[in-house]
């Protein structure tokens, strides 16, 4: 992990530095809280080679954050369709657990508790997503905050982002 030091009020503090694309992602194994996913109960996560991932940094007490989560519950049918090998996981604070519930009613992709760890470790901020392609290496990442996937301009982006990345990886069928 990538640390930079801050001089704040002359005091140093260390605060981590986010992934950046073509750089190694952390790997992680957390538990599933959906109970519609087909993985709920088990832990999941990304764990290295082999797998392609994207991961979903939000908060589940976030409506936003679950409508964004929602498109890309929809998103996950037609692209495995087309023969693409992909994994999307949501991860969330487990600070924020109360709210799951309304998260999933509507979701069937895994969604993830994490005690901050994994947030950390990416750097994550407050809805991002992160492509980690079977090498484990991040190849794109985007923030949602001001990129609403509920326009359908902005989704058109990201699947011909993702479609991308995919062909470069050489993944689709």
């Amino acid at each position: 992990m990538r640390w930079t030091a801050l001089a704040t009020l002359g005091l140093m503090a260390c605060e981590p530095m986010p992934v950046e694309v073509g750089e190694e992602a952390p790997t992680f194994a957390l538990e599933d809280v959906n109970p519609t996913s087909p993985s709920f109960g088990d832990t999941v996560g990304h764990g290295g080679p082999g797998t392609t991932t994207l991961v979903y940094f939000g908060h589940a007490n976030c409506p936003y954050c679950r409508a964004q989560y929602e498109v890309l519950d929809d998103l996950l049918l037609p692209v495995l369709a087309a023969g693409t090998p992909l994994e999307i996981y949501g991860v969330n604070l487990s600070s924020l657990a109360d709210e799951n519930e309304a998260m999933v009613s509507s979701i069937d992709l895994p969604w993830l508790q994490d005690d901050g760890s994994v947030w950390e470790a990416y750097g994550a901020e407050w809805r991002d997503l992160f492509l980690v392609d079977e090498d484990g290496t991040v190849t794109w990442k985007r923030n949602l905050t001001s990129f609403d996937l509920q326009d359908p301009v902005n989704l058109q982006v990201l699947v011909t982002e993702l479609q991308d990345q995919v062909e470069l990886q050489g993944l689709a069928e």
